[in-house]
């Protein structure tokens, strides 16, 4: 077993380095220790507390997707499909604050969304009831109109 000295391993190590040019810049970067969270003592606003667990801000993703494709009326349900997604990604970062935020309005966009899509479709329901009576109306009195006519000329 051959045995290289030291500064014959280290020269060969240098030369199959690649040169200083292209090697990544080291430094170091000064954050704060993350400390966990306290669940007694002040905390900021987090919204649903049962049993003393803590719950998770709803996103409200699937109702905002619902609303997207059945009830995207003034693409409302777009806007709040946007607001779920802010949601969830604050969500998933630990930023419990802006998830319940988002959350909110994400809830409002669905209601609002929901809301306007049944007035509309009982708007056209309506609208159609109501046009249908209308040409059922002047048709019979057309009919009957051709009907006085033809009796008229016999």
């Amino acid at each position: 077993m051959l045995r290289r000295s030291s500064s014959a391993a280290a020269r060969e190590r240098r030369a199959l380095a690649p040169p200083a040019a292209m090697q990544p810049a080291s430094h170091t970067v000064n954050m704060p220790p993350h400390e966990p969270r306290q669940l007694y003592g002040p905390a900021p606003f987090y919204p649903h507390v049962v049993g003393g667990v803590i719950q998770p801000p709803r996103d409200y993703v699937v109702w905002s997707l619902f609303n997207f494709t059945a009830c995207n009326c003034c693409f409302v349900g777009f806007i709040a499909l946007i607001f779920s997604i802010k949601a969830r990604d604050c969500k998933v970062i630990g930023d419990p604050e802006g998830a319940a935020r988002y959350g909110r309005t994400a809830r409002l966009l669905n209601i609002a969304a929901f809301m306007l899509s049944v007035i509309i479709f009982l708007g056209v329901i309506t609208g159609i009831a109501s046009s249908r009576h209308l040409i059922n109306t002047k048709l019979r009195d057309l009919i009957r109109n051709e009907d006085e006519l033809d009796e008229r000329g016999r």
